[in-house]
């Protein structure tokens, strides 16, 4: 049962962290975020300039590739939005932005190994701008940062959206998830829904690759604590059509082939192409710990 701070009584937070968000409204998430044992983060982008913004209880490390922030217009929801561009440089290279600094990155949230431990809910969103035949792009958590030649696929210990090299523009979105051990992958086509060892998930809506795509609003949730049995980590994505408008894309516990508990994880966004793939991104907000958990 959660218990949510009281704002009209004074009523003293008594947080008790869930064990998933599906059922949760944002207003309900929004109030987690009060309680004593969570540690709240946000950032934003500036809206002009080639600087990167300083975030709020997160640090954000160097960024690869060119940082630019669009002029807002009326062109449509995803231009109307203040955002920051993060564009690949000329060849086969990264455009990456991620928690921590140096390029090997720093982790600010992980798995827990035992009661009250760990723990972190991350909300992210992001469209893609540009689009080619050769990119690919993850958005989520992982233990290492984009940089290299690895596909998100290969890359140990990540959750989190992708699409590869080998996936044809204008096919939908994968959902990506890997040990050290090895990973799976499963596209995020309408109408599938799943429940066995890997989990229990539903996908309502397809979210396509594309050039000038939609807004996507992307929530991964590790629950404090141990992780097993149909315990685990909980994916939530939709689009976001307009500023009150969520069309849900996928939902679920996933229990299996997760990132290993104890291994530091960081927020990241990036994409690789010789095409000179660039994303948008829009804000990331969430809280990292939680109190006591099971």
């Amino acid at each position: 049962m959660t218990t949510f701070y009281n704002l009209s009584t004074g009523q003293a937070p008594n947080p008790s962290p869930p064990d998933t968000i599906l059922s949760m409204t944002q207003a309900q998430i929004a109030a987690m975020c009060v309680g004593a044992a969570w540690r709240p983060f946000s950032w934003r982008p500036n809206t002009a300039g080639t600087v990167v913004a300083a975030g709020n209880g997160i640090v954000l490390g160097n960024t690869l590739g060119t940082v630019t922030h669009p002029a807002i217009s009326t062109a449509s929801y995803r231009a109307s939005l203040p955002s920051m561009l993060l564009t690949a440089a000329v060849g086969d290279n990264y455009a990456s932005i991620f928690t921590g600094t140096g390029t090997s990155g720093v982790g600010f949230c992980l798995r827990g190994d035992a009661a009250g431990l760990g723990g972190v809910y991350l909300a992210q969103m992001g469209s893609l701008d540009t689009d080619a035949a050769t990119t690919s792009m993850f958005v989520g958590l992982g233990a290492t940062v984009g940089g290299g030649t690895a596909t998100p696929q290969t890359r140990d210990h990540h959750i989190g959206l992708t699409y590869e090299t080998t996936d044809a523009t204008g096919t939908q979105f994968f959902l990506s998830r890997r040990t050290a051990a090895g990973g799976s992958r499963t596209q995020l086509a309408a109408g599938q829904s799943y429940t066995g060892a890997a989990g229990t998930y539903v996908v309502q809506n397809s979210l396509t690759r594309a050039a000038s795509g939609p807004v996507f609003f992307h929530e991964t949730y590790i629950p404090p604590g141990v992780l097993t049995g149909s315990r685990g980590i909980t994916i939530r994505t939709s689009i976001l059509t307009n500023a009150n408008t969520l069309v849900p894309v996928f939902g679920g516990i996933i229990t299996s082939d997760l990132p290993a508990a104890n291994t530091p994880l960081v927020l990241e966004h990036y994409t690789r192409g010789a095409g000179q793939p660039a994303m948008r991104f829009y804000g990331w907000w969430g809280w990292i710990g939680g109190g006591t958990a099971a």
